[in-house]
């Protein structure tokens, strides 16, 4: 079984950098825990002014945040894989003058961190904050033996930005032919730059 980093990849899709005003802060959407009791109502992300020709959406909508924000399409093709760890919460995008472009698509929201990092062997940039260990990578090693069996699609519990699949995620987003899913190989991984 192998497994990938997940990336949300499309020069054309509208841009986020910027996590919900009024709901978990940034370190709890990437703390691995449930966030049932802390999202009340609909959220609200917008498209970034830093990108104003970026207006398109995507099934997997790219940010800078280490998010998970996904189509309808791709919500129904990623329940199907019955992950017991993944929360969905509906998401309003709006462009980057403040027109609402969807109601269907949903932040996803990852419980549990997985010890899927190599610490030893990866080479990275330490982290100064409290999550994780890393803030970036050179060269990702895994210790893939510490992943849970049941785990397909989770965050690094060594750098919770970072988020892995395994085939059977990636086999269903292929198959769905969903737009803007990237996976990479995740051992020896290099971002590209």
């Amino acid at each position: 079984m192998s497994f990938f980093v997940l990336r949300a990849e499309s020069s054309q899709a509208g841009l986020l950098d910027e996590w919900p005003k009024g709901g978990p802060s940034a370190e709890r959407w990437l703390a691995g825990v449930s966030l049932r009791d802390e999202v009340k109502g609909q959220l609200y992300m917008s498209f970034s002014p830093d990108a104003p020709k970026r207006r398109e959406l995507a099934d997997l909508q790219p940010n800078r945040l280490g998010a998970l924000v996904v189509s309808a399409k791709a919500r129904a093709v990623l329940s199907k894989l019955a992950m017991k760890n993944v929360e969905f919460y509906a998401l309003t995008l709006k462009d980057q003058k403040g027109k609402v472009v969807s109601r269907d698509h949903a932040l996803v929201n990852l419980v549990g961190l997985e010890d899927a990092i190599d610490e030893k062997r990866t080479q990275g940039t330490p982290a100064a904050g409290p999550l994780g260990r890393f803030t970036s990578v050179e060269a990702l090693h895994l210790a893939p033996r510490r992943v849970h069996p049941g785990a397909k699609l989770f965050r690094c519990s060594a750098m919770p930005q970072l988020v892995l699949a395994r085939d059977e995620v990636r086999d269903a987003v292929l198959g769905g032919r969903l737009v803007g899913f990237s996976f990479e190989e995740a051992e020896g991984w290099t971002p590209r730059r």
